[in-house]
């Protein structure tokens, strides 16, 4: 309820009594899209002389701040991050295919997109729901392609994770879990399908644990939750980590297939950039990076054009926990050692000025943050300000800078972006590296 004169009392606010002489100077619509509240506060009553200090202590109108309060839900509501309101969701024909059980016959329902490389047979999707194909489809469409740096024709998210959502059901849940996640960073209505396929897939997998024959699909599951969680920006993401880390010293000694490849290649690639923003991340398996084959053009769907700078990144994490561990200083000093001689190593590639792709682009803004990762390590009383901090930052922004925003690459800079955010101290730095960081969350949906 705004106040209305009278009311004050009841409102507990000061009591400023009506002038004829008296005017608004500056109204609500001053604070505009770049205004703000501190700018707001300084708009006052003044009581005919603009130079009488009586009236500077007066308080501002309350129906001014209101307003103002107003416009910022008002603008917040319409923002174009969100699609909330959608009349998409709330206008619809009277006939139309049920969202939440088989469609009845007459209603022709979508195709499977991109079936000619997941190689589906549509027939094999008549007992799912409407509901199901729609976030089926948006996996194969958006998030699968999201999180892979190659073509859809070489894309392992839609090659081998997709065809394993026909052969089980925790899979099936699990995948259509994460579109819905997805989804719902634009469409919140979209969270309910989330929670509801998660549980179903977590009760799936509840009976399946513990079998040999399962143990593949319920490790494909499991890192789908993971990734499900990391989506959402909750911390379970670590739980699901660790039970896939238990699911991997079940499998077979010797076996050797494409979805087992690429799914260790999955776990080392979560250990690996995990462990930026938590120290709980379990170990990567084995000592092998890029176990699953390179497309035509030598890029790996998660590692990029570089596979080993994501083991060397392995190598950095475990110098950082051996240094938390370590209690005398020359323990320190081995690590200290070790830091720089793999420090010199990383130095020894090439520069900016042999970028000739977005891909090595990519690399090369992994390699510049992996050394400044190193010299946080070996040099734990760096200053950020210095120039053995800043001349990386900057290089890692210079090749950011060679990549589209939207670029299939833009999946390998959320490392390098942590790194730059961390180490930058000029605002023109900070603003750069925090629109990249929007962009990238808005066309990858990850974050």
């Amino acid at each position: 309820m705004q106040p209305a004169c009278g009311g004050c009392e009841r409102l507990n606010l000061q009591c400023l009594p009506r002038s004829e002489t008296s005017e608004f100077r500056g109204t609500c619509s001053a604070v505009g899209a770049l205004g703000n509240r501190d700018e707001a506060a300084e708009y006052h009553y003044s009581g005919g002389d603009d130079s009488s200090d009586e009236d500077d202590n007066q308080a501002p109108p309350a129906l001014g701040w209101l307003n103002i309060i107003n416009r910022e839900n008002i603008a917040h509501s319409s923002s174009s991050s969100s699609l909330a309101h959608s009349s998409a969701l709330k206008v619809l024909p009277d006939r139309r295919a049920s969202d939440t059980a088989p469609s009845e016959d007459g209603i022709t329902l979508p195709p499977i997109a991109l079936s000619n490389y997941a190689g589906i047979n549509p027939v094999a999707q008549d007992d799912w729901t409407t509901g199901e194909r729609h976030l089926f489809n948006h996996f194969l469409q958006s998030v699968a392609r999201s999180m892979s740096m190659t073509e859809d024709k070489y894309n392992p998210f839609i090659r081998l994770v997709v065809p394993m959502a026909f052969e089980s059901k925790e899979v099936r849940n699990a995948l259509v879990g994460l579109s819905a996640t997805h989804l719902s960073k634009v469409y919140p209505d979209f969270q309910i399908n989330h929670l509801i396929h998660r549980n179903m897939a977590l009760e799936d997998l509840k009976w399946r644990l513990g079998s040999p024959e399962t143990v593949v699909s319920a490790l494909t599951a499991t890192l789908l939750l993971c990734l499900s969680e990391i989506c959402e920006c909750h911390s379970r993401w670590l739980l699901y980590l660790h039970s896939a880390r238990a699911l991997l010293e079940q499998l077979t000694q010797g076996v050797s297939e494409l979805l087992t490849d690429f799914l260790i290649d999955l776990y080392n690639y979560i250990c690996c950039v995990g462990f930026t923003t938590s120290s709980d991340v379990p170990r990567p398996w084995g000592k092998r990076f890029g176990l699953h084959s390179t497309g035509p053009d030598g890029i790996h769907a998660l590692f990029g054009s570089d596979p080993g700078l994501y083991k060397c990144l392995a190598r950095i994490n475990q110098l950082s926990r051996q240094q938390s561990l370590a209690t005398d200083p020359g323990s320190h000093e081995r690590l200290r050692r070790k830091a720089l001689t793999l420090e010199k190593d990383l130095q020894d590639c090439g520069g900016l000025r042999d970028i000739e792709s977005e891909d090595e682009a990519a690399a090369c803004a992994v390699r510049w943050a992996l050394i400044l990762r190193l010299r946080e390590i070996a040099r734990p009383g760096l200053e950020t300000a210095s120039p053995q901090v800043q001349v990386l930052v900057n290089n890692i922004n210079s090749a950011i800078s060679s990549i589209r925003p939207g670029s299939r690459a833009e999946s390998h800079l959320l490392f390098p972006m942590f790194m730059a955010g961390v180490g930058s101290i000029t605002k023109a730095s900070r603003l750069e590296i925090e629109y990249r960081v929007n962009i990238a969350e808005k066309t990858m949906g990850f974050g």
